[in-house]
């Protein structure tokens, strides 16, 4: 898996971060504070994947000013999309926000994890 792959890897780890902050968040707060667990972390998976297709879906043949516009468009979206998806999780889950946000931040965290990830360029055609 080469280092293109790192971006969906991002993705699959904030799932995973996600359903797990969702099971604890469940069984400390019970269903109510599991879903807002949900909702936090899905917020980023989705915003996650979004810049995914967006910024990756440029044709081979694009130049490096289309990538670099495609990418600020992407993140510029993708923060926007945050403001408002994440104002109107806390305004339906004010009760359980310490569930919604602790989720929805670690999954964040990941972004810090995926530079440690080891970049391998090869397919294994050793």
């Amino acid at each position: 898996m080469g280092s293109s792959w790192i971006p969906l890897r991002i993705v699959i780890a904030q799932v995973g971060v996600t359903l797990s902050g969702a099971t604890l968040w469940m069984v400390l707060g019970g269903g109510r504070a599991g879903t807002a667990a949900l909702v936090g972390g899905g917020i980023s998976v989705l915003l996650s994947f979004y810049f995914l297709v967006k910024v990756f879906s440029q044709h081979s043949d694009a130049g490096p000013e289309a990538v670099l516009a495609a990418f600020f468009r992407a993140q510029a979206w993708k923060m926007l999309m945050a403001t408002m998806a994440l104002t109107l999780a806390v305004m339906f889950f004010k009760d359980v926000f310490a569930a919604l946000i602790t989720t929805f931040a670690a999954t964040l965290t990941i972004y810090w994890f995926a530079l440690l990830w080891p970049d391998r360029t090869d397919d294994g055609d050793d």
